[in-house]
C-alpha cells in the first residue's frame, strides 16, 4: 500500500510576560521578570519550547507615539530572552527612556511552526504575541553646579559683589545643570522636549535673608534654549525658592535638550529706596529636583554653601559750588558710587574691607557710607543724564565725564549767568524709564533718599554759583560782599574766594 507522511509542529499558544505596564522602570536598572510561552490554557509553560530570541521570535521595543522626536526610537532589551521548556526568569535592562510599546512575537519566515506554512493559516500557525505599553524613566537627576556669580564678578579677584536691586538688570546668577541619568549614570538622551522629558519641580533652600527685605525677585531661564519666554518671579524670602506646579512656575520640559537642562537662576531682592541695610552674604544651601514620575536628585555636595555678596548702593554727590569770574560759569558735580555699612559686625565689616580694602574710603559728607572704588561704570551703573533748573549757556550742553580710575562721574553744567549771582540750582538724576536716549539717567539700584518713601525715582543735588565779588563800603554786617550786580550777600558764613 502507498504510505503518506505529514510533518507538523506542536507550538505554544501565546507569549506572556509578568512585566506590569502600570509600573515604571528605571533605565539600565536590572528588573526581574518572567517570560513564558503558554499552552492553550494560558497558564502552563510549553515543554520542549527552547527557542532563543532572534531565531524564531524577537522582543521589540519602539517609541509608542509616532509623532515623538527622539534621539533613540528603538530600544534594546538586555540580555536576550532564552526559553527553557517554555519559560525563563531573569534580570533584564532597558537602555533608553520613554513610553514604548514592547512586543514579543514570532519572526515571519522563521516562525516555530514554519513546517505548517503550506497547509495552515497564519492565524492558526503563529504564536499569539504579547504586547504592552511600558514607561521607562531616568533613574535620577544629577545636579552639576557651574558657579554662583555676583553681578560684578571677576574670577581673578575676591572683590565680587551684587547691588541690591529689584528691576532684573542687576542680578546674581546661579548656573547649574540638571541631567537625567540612568542606573549606570549615563545621560538619558531621550529625556528631551519632544520625546520623554517632563515638567520638573525645583526647590532651592537658602540662608536667612535680613530685613527689611521681604521678597526674592528672580528669573529662571534656559541657557541654550533662548526662544522660550522668561517670567519674572516673586517669592517671599521666608520660604524656600520653589519652581513647582503648586505655584505654576515649574521648570518646563522644553528646557531639556538631549537629557540636560542648562539653567541660569537670576536672583536679587526687593530693595527699598529709603531703607538701606548692611552688606550680607546670601547662601544657596541645596537644590532638589523631581518630575511627575518621581524621578529625583541624588545628593550633590558641590551645590552646598555657594554664596553671593549683596550691598546697598547709592549715587551721591555732596553739595557743589562754582566760583565764577565771568558772564558764564561752568559748574561741576562729582557723582560718587557708595555702599552702606552702619554699626557693622565683624562679619559685615569683613565684607566691606574685602571689597574696599583695610581702610575703605568714607563718604565725603555722610556717615555710614563708603565710596566703592571697585564700582564698574560700564556694568554697575553710571550717571549719564539729568534734568536741572540751571539756565545752560547756548552751545555748551550738559556733559558727563566718567573716570574709571576713581570710579566717579563728573557732570558739567555751564550756567549762563542770566539769573545773576549767587544762584542756587538743582540737578536731578532720574531712574525712571527712558523716553528718549538723553533722558536715560541712571539705574534704580543707585537711587537712595531717606525722606522719600519707596519707590523713589530721583536724586536731587544742589549746585551753587557765586560770581565775582568785592568788599562792600556800605555799612553792614561784617563780611558782607557785593556781587557784580551790586546786590549784597548778607550770608556772613560765606567766605569770599578770589
Amino acid at each position: 500500500p502507498d504510505c503518506s507522511s505529514d510533518n507538523f509542529a506542536i507550538r505554544p499558544n501565546e507569549f506572556h510576560s509578568t512585566l506590569d505596564p502600570a509600573v515604571t522602570i528605571n533605565a539600565s536598572e536590572p528588573t526581574t521578570m518572567t517570560f513564558s510561552a503558554f499552552t492553550f490554557d494560558g497558564a502552563t509553560p510549553t515543554e520542549l519550547y527552547n527557542e532563543v530570541q532572534l531565531t524564531s521570535f524577537d522582543v521589540s521595543l519602539a517609541i509608542t507615539d509616532p509623532l515623538a522626536v527622539c534621539p533613540f526610537s528603538i530600544f534594546q532589551l538586555t540580555p536576550n530572552v532564552e526559553f527553557t521548556d517554555g519559560a525563563v526568569t531573569g534580570d533584564y535592562t532597558f537602555d533608553h527612556v520613554g513610553l514604548v510599546t514592547m512586543k514579543i512575537s514570532e519572526t515571519a519566515g522563521s516562525e516555530y511552526a514554519l513546517v505548517d506554512a503550506e497547509d495552515t493559516l497564519d492565524a492558526d500557525r503563529y504564536i499569539t504575541p504579547w504586547e504592552a505599553e511600558i514607561t521607562i524613566i531616568p533613574d535620577h537627576f544629577k545636579l552639576e553646579l557651574k558657579d554662583y556669580y555676583d553681578a560684578n564678578f571677576d574670577i581673578n579677584t575676591d572683590k565680587n559683589f551684587t547691588y541690591l536691586s529689584d528691576d532684573y538688570k542687576m542680578m546674581s546668577k546661579l548656573e547649574f545643570n540638571i541631567t537625567a541619568e540612568d542606573f549606570l549614570n549615563n545621560t538619558t538622551l531621550n529625556y528631551t522636549d519632544l520625546c520623554a522629558a517632563k515638567d520638573v519641580d525645583v526647590t532651592v533652600t537658602h540662608s536667612v535673608v535680613p530685613p527689611p527685605l521681604s521678597n526674592f525677585v528672580m528669573r529662571l531661564q534656559a541657557k541654550y534654549v533662548t526662544a522660550l519666554p522668561v517670567d519674572n518671579i516673586t517669592i517671599p524670602v521666608a520660604d524656600d525658592i520653589t519652581f513647582t506646579t503648586l505655584n505654576g512656575k515649574e521648570l518646563p520640559k522644553e528646557f531639556f535638550l538631549n537629557g540636560t537642562a542648562s539653567l541660569e537662576l537670576l536672583l536679587n531682592f526687593d530693595r527699598k529706596t529709603n531703607l538701606p541695610l548692611n552688606p550680607f552674604k546670601f547662601t544657596i544651601n541645596d537644590i532638589t529636583v523631581v518630575d511627575e514620575n518621581a524621578t529625583t536628585t541624588v545628593v550633590s555636595p558641590e551645590i552646598i554653601n555657594k554664596d553671593a555678596t549683596f550691598f546697598y548702593a547709592r549715587v551721591h554727590s555732596p553739595r557743589s559750588r562754582a566760583m565764577c569770574n565771568g558772564v558764564t560759569c561752568n559748574g561741576t558735580v562729582n557723582f560718587y558710587y557708595e555702599v552702606y555699612g552702619k554699626n557693622t559686625t565683624t562679619v559685615e565689616q569683613g565684607l566691606i574691607t574685602t571689597l574696599l580694602g583695610a581702610v575703605p574710603k568714607k563718604s565725603l559728607d555722610s556717615v555710614n557710607w563708603y565710596r566703592n572704588t571697585e564700582h564698574n561704570l560700564s556694568s554697575d551703573g553710571n550717571v549719564t543724564g539729568s534734568t536741572q533748573n540751571i539756565p545752560i549757556f547756548a552751545g555748551t550742553p550738559v556733559s558727563f565725564t566718567p573716570n574709571i580710575v576713581t570710579a566717579t562721574t563728573v557732570g558739567n553744567y555751564n550756567y549762563d549767568g542770566s539769573n545773576g549771582y549767587p544762584f542756587k540750582g538743582t540737578v536731578t538724576v532720574d531712574s525712571s524709564e527712558a523716553v528718549t536716549a538723553d533722558t536715560n539717567q541712571t539705574q534704580s539700584w543707585l537711587i537712595y533718599d531717606q525722606f522719600n518713601p519707596h519707590p523713589a525715582t530721583i536724586k536731587n543735588v544742589e549746585l551753587e554759583y557765586y560770581g565775582p565779588g568785592s568788599w562792600s563800603s556800605d555799612t553792614g554786617p561784617a563780611g558782607s560782599v557785593t556781587d557784580e550786580s551790586g546786590n549784597k550777600n548778607r550770608n556772613t558764613n560765606r567766605r569770599i574766594r578770589w
